[in-house]
C-alpha cells in the first residue's frame, strides 16, 4: 500500500514539473535549454517526456 502511495505521488510531482517546464519552455521563446534545465533542476529525469 505504500508502494501504491508512492508511485501515485511520484507521477504528480512528474505532471507538475512538466507543466511547469513547459511553461518556463514557452515563455523562453522555445529554448531546449531552457526546458532541460528546468527538468532536471525539478529532478524530473528523462527529459520530462519532451
Amino acid at each position: 500500500m505504500r508502494v501504491e502511495t508512492g508511485i501515485r505521488v511520484l507521477m504528480d510531482v512528474k505532471e507538475r514539473c512538466i507543466g511547469m517546464c513547459a511553461i518556463y519552455f514557452l515563455a523562453n521563446e522555445n529554448s531546449p535549454f531552457v526546458y532541460v534545465m528546468c527538468v532536471w533542476a525539478d529532478g524530473c529525469g528523462g527529459g520530462g517526456g519532451l
